[in-house]
């Protein structure tokens, strides 16, 4: 069942979304689209046919990228803005 497979997903959220999609497209789709995937939440989503897919040819023009602080030593956490 759609419940026993997504009890399995670690965080609540998970299997709330995980649910919600099996129970819409039904177990059996539910699994044959798990089969074929790389697990990408957006691949997969857009596999099952809940979300759109986007244009092939999109893409993006970068204005601007930061970090803090500018300098780490090694291990250290940095924060990335774009």
């Amino acid at each position: 069942s759609c419940g026993k497979l997504c009890s399995r997903l670690p965080k609540k959220a998970e299997q709330t979304v995980c649910s919600l999609a099996c129970d819409v497209i039904g177990i059996k789709a539910f699994i044959a689209a798990l089969n074929h995937t790389d697990l990408d939440p957006i691949f997969f989503c857009e596999e099952i046919t809940l979300c759109r897919a986007g244009s092939d040819a999109a893409d993006v023009h970068l204005v601007s990228a930061s970090s803090s602080p500018t300098s780490i030593a090694k291990g250290g956490e940095v924060s990335l803005g774009l």
